[in-house]
């Protein structure tokens, strides 16, 4: 009987082979992989002669990988709370300092002889009162109607009441900014008059058209120097029930806000003012800040601030509830005096720690230190009693004098930042896998590459599977058909043969 091939005629023989052909599609990556791999472990687990030291192995590499893992998450978790420091340094201009822009206003909002030219005297109380920030409730009466009823013209306007019930032409005896060398006359620059809470004040340096006022020397022969005449005698009613100015020193495109941001000075002295700049940077997704650009509708044109922010909340509600808005600039339906009882209910109904008004996020403050000082002595009111047409006692009740001037040329600047940004995040992460199991993006890319190509053997191997099936289903079939032709072969044969 011929021979036949012994790959033919051995069924075991030709299973042998396809495994061979199928673990030489499969095992050869793996153990390239295995054997070249740089994540630590990974070849005496897989290729390990002993059983117990691939066992060992496994159980460290597990304990690496839970060590990474944790790392890894504690890493995450920390970037996650963005961590944030503030820095302080000192910021040194060499061409100077820009000076910034001083408010001044007199305690006594409106002259009593305005108040009786108009009767509204029995109204002051309210006029002054009308803003949530000034609000002394307890010591106004409350019968704020029945007043109203006894003025004749209501149809005043409040900008008006503050515009010209506080122009006083002596209110400033004079004004000197600069050194003995290059000193200017205030009445040279421009004093913007600026309705404020306090009501009309006088800014200098207020233009942020103008060009900056640069100082390059500290004390006070390089600052501003004012005095004042506040007329007590014309006084009525002030907010505070006290007498003198009030200062507030701020930005040139800032609101001022002489109120919250302020230093007063009595009659009879001599304030001296050291300013030292302060900045503060931040960012609105750090500090839940407001950039500086924020428009506030009734402040077109002036920087962001909190004070700014919350005197616009005060005319949004005012305009809300009264239909006009008492003191702002850039309003055009200006409330009236028959408005005064809404406007003061207005106030007394608002809580402004309900404001949701954010700091600035770049934000520049004056500190100050302040120095006081008897002004004008006995000798300085005998000359000026022979120049003055007021008395001694005139003199003593209503003069003062102002210093401000920088008593440093550093401006300390605070800025907020995260320490802790993806770069620091992604390095730990490298960190953690380096050390606990020696990985990196090159081992990763090494598995991938082994799960393409597994996957990619996997197919060839499921295919040789389906087309060997499919081949011995064929076989089957063939075989029945053989097996069905040749019994009825048999059968013909029989019945020939019988």
């Amino acid at each position: 009987m011929p021979s036949k091939d012994k790959g033919e005629n051995d069924p075991q023989e030709n299973t042998g082979v396809r495994n061979r052909k199928e673990k030489s599609c499969q095992n050869p990556q793996f153990t390239k992989w295995a054997e070249s791999s740089t994540i630590h472990g990974v070849d005496h687990i897989f290729l390990g002669k002993s059983k117990v030291r691939r066992v060992v192995w496994a159980v460290i590499l597990l304990l690496a990988i839970g060590g990474c893992l944790y790392g890894i998450i504690d890493r995450s978790i920390y970037f996650a709370s963005k961590p944030t420091a503030t820095t302080v340094t000192a910021d040194i201009n060499e061409d100077g300092i820009p000076f910034p822009a001083v408010t001044i206003c007199n305690l006594s909002p409106i002259s009593r002889q305005y108040a009786d030219q108009h009767n509204l005297t029995s109204l002051l109380s309210y006029i002054l009162f009308t803003d949530s920030n000034t609000h002394s409730k307890g010591f106004i009466s409350s019968n704020c109607q029945a007043n109203l009823e006894q003025i004749t013209d209501t149809t005043i306007t409040l900008k008006d009441v503050f515009r010209d019930g506080a122009r006083n032409s002596s209110f400033i005896l004079a004004c000197h900014y600069g050194s003995a060398r290059n000193k200017m006359d205030c009445a040279n620059m421009t004093l913007r008059t600026t309705l404020t809470p306090r009501g009309l004040c006088y800014t200098f340096n207020g233009d942020p058209a103008s060009p900056p006022l640069l100082v390059r020397s500290v004390g006070e022969r390089f600052g501003l120097r004012m005095i004042f005449n506040i007329s007590q005698s014309d006084y009525t009613h002030s907010i505070n029930g006290d007498a003198g100015i009030r200062v507030s020193v701020h930005t040139r495109d800032e609101k001022p806000d002489p109120l919250l941001k302020g230093i007063s000075v009595p009659p009879r002295s001599h304030a001296s003012i050291a300013l030292y700049p302060i900045r503060s940077i931040s960012k609105p997704e750090i500090t839940r800040c407001a950039p500086t650009d924020t428009q506030l509708s009734y402040f077109p044109g002036l920087s962001y601030t909190t004070s700014g922010c919350q005197a616009n909340e005060h005319f949004e509600r005012s305009q809300a509830q009264c239909g006009c808005v008492d003191v702002a600039e850039s309003a055009t339906n200006d409330c009236t005096v028959e408005d005064i009882c809404c406007l003061y209910d207005e106030g007394t109904s608002t809580d402004t720690l309900n404001s949701t008004c954010l700091p600035s996020c770049n934000n520049m403050i004056f500190s100050s230190s302040v120095s006081y000082s008897q002004y004008p002595s006995d000798v300085t009111v005998s000359l000026l009693t022979s120049f003055q047409s007021q008395s001694a006692e005139s003199i003593d009740d209503n003069i003062l004098a102002l210093n401000i001037y920088f008593g440093s040329l550093h401006t300390i600047v605070t800025s907020t930042y995260y320490t802790y940004l993806w770069s620091g995040l992604l390095a730990d992460i490298g960190g953690q896998l380096a050390l606990f199991v020696g990985a990196s993006v090159i081992s990763f890319m090494e598995l991938v590459l082994l799960c393409f190509d597994e996957t990619k053997c996997s197919g060839v191997f499921i295919r040789k599977k389906i087309k060997k099936k499919h081949e011995e289903h064929e076989l089957e079939e063939r075989d029945d058909k053989e097996s069905l032709n040749g019994g009825k072969i048999e059968d013909k044969q029989a019945n020939t043969n019988v």
